[in-house]
């Protein structure tokens, strides 16, 4: 009886965790549809909007698109906002410096 418990528990973890990498790289997709299609306020209340709900969704890749979307809008602060915010993970990634480096020429 309790090994029944134990294995919805893990099925119902591991689906769960699906529904977050499936998350993780949506959330990313679709702000570089927004960002390719020239929407950087949208992709920005996107990541505002994904960050206010759960910061773990926040990967790198959407960083980086975020960052994208500032340096198009010209919005230095914002840009300086995910840099401070997100400073550990940016370091070691070197997309993300690539466009920090994009925001600030």
């Amino acid at each position: 009886m309790n090994f029944n418990r134990y294995l919805k528990s893990i099925s119902i973890d591991f689906k769960y965790r699906i529904l977050i990498v499936r998350s993780y790289y949506n959330l990313g997709i679709e702000m570089k549809n927004l960002n390719d299609r020239k929407e950087y306020r949208k992709a920005l209340d996107l990541f505002y909007e994904y960050e206010h709900k759960n910061k773990e969704m926040i990967s790198d890749v959407v960083i980086n698109q975020a960052l994208k979307s500032f340096t198009n809008i010209k919005d230095f602060q914002g840009g300086l906002h995910i840099f401070k915010k997100y400073s550990s993970r940016i370091e070691n990634n070197n997309y993300i410096i690539a466009s920090l480096i994009h925001l600030y020429s």
